[in-house]
């Protein structure tokens, strides 16, 4: 993707950049990507596509934690028994 346009936009109250992106592929499914950068954080805040069907996909991010607290119980990684291990190193 390319950057197309950005221009100074107001989201959700806030001062925001608008930028949209442009596929270098012609043979992309998403024609277009809007994003909305606050300039203060350069955080992006929400995301909007449009694809060959014209479909617009809208997500707005909110609650955003940088920081987010993980415990090591968070995450398990287990196989079932039948599983077999290939090493692929040599």
């Amino acid at each position: 993707y390319e950057i197309a346009s950005t221009q100074p936009e107001t989201y959700q109250g806030t001062r925001h950049l608008a930028v949209v992106l442009l596929p270098r592929d012609s043979d992309s499914s998403i024609l277009e990507v809007k994003l909305w950068v606050r300039p203060k954080d350069e955080m992006v805040t929400r995301i909007q596509s449009i694809d060959v069907n014209e479909t617009t996909m809208d997500f707005k991010l909110t609650n955003i934690d940088l920081h987010p607290q993980i415990g090591p119980d968070t995450f398990e990684l287990s196989f079932p028994e039948s599983a077999e291990m290939i090493d692929l190193r040599s």
